[in-house]
C-alpha cells in the first residue's frame, strides 16, 4: 500500500531483510550457545551426571500432570530446579528462567505463544541446563561451569532425598 516496493515479493523480501537485522544478535547468541554446548567435554559432563540428572528430572517434573500422563517438566518446575542449585547470578536472574527454558525446548505450535502448555522432555531439560549455565556469562569453559551446576544439583538432590527419608 505504501508503494515502497513495486511487487509483493519485493515487499516481503524487504520486510525479511529488516527483521533479520534486528534478530541477528539473538541468532548469534543462540549459535554461540549451541557451539559451546554441543562439544565432547559438555557431553562427558552430562553423561557422568546422567543418573543424578534423571533423578532430578523425575523428582521435579509432572507435578501438574494427570494420572497416566508422561512426566514432563513445565517452566515453574524448571525454575524450582535452578533455584535448588542456586543457579542465579547478576547476569542470569530469576526472571531469565523462561528464556533458558525456551532455549531448551523444541517448540511445537501450541507452545509458541503461551508457556502454560510448554513442557520439557529429559533431553530438552539437559539443553535448558546448558542454556542456564551459558546465560550466567561466567569465565571459563562451559563444560567446567556445567559440571559445577550438575554437582550442585547432585548435592541438593542428595539432601532432598535425605530429608524425605525422615518424613
Amino acid at each position: 500500500k505504501t508503494k515502497e516496493a513495486p511487487t509483493i515479493r519485493e515487499a516481503i523480501a524487504k520486510l525479511f531483510n529488516a527483521i533479520s537485522k534486528q534478530v541477528e544478535p539473538l541468532v548469534s547468541h543462540l549459535d554461540g550457545l549451541l557451539e559451546a554446548l554441543h562439544t565432547e567435554a559438555c557431553d562427558a559432563v552430562l553423561r557422568s551426571y546422567e543418573g543424578v540428572l534423571q533423578s532430578v528430572f523425575r523428582g521435579n517434573s509432572g507435578r501438574w500432570a494427570k494420572p497416566g500422563e508422561a512426566r514432563m517438566m513445565c517452566c515453574k518446575e524448571f525454575e524450582a530446579v535452578l533455584t535448588s542449585a542456586d543457579a542465579f547470578n547478576d547476569a542470569f536472574l530469576a526472571r531469565d528462567v523462561t528464556y533458558a527454558f525456551q532455549i531448551g525446548l523444541q517448540l511445537y505450535p501450541d507452545e509458541l505463544f503461551d508457556l502454560e502448555f510448554a513442557q520439557m522432555s529429559f533431553l530438552e531439560f539437559l539443553h535448558g541446563l546448558g542454556a542456564a549455565v551459558y546465560l550466567r556469562s561466567e569465565p571459563g569453559a562451559l563444560a567446567e561451569r556445567l559440571d559445577s551446576l550438575a554437582r550442585k544439583l547432585a548435592e541438593s538432590e542428595g539432601i532432598g532425598n535425605l530429608l524425605k527419608s525422615f518424613k
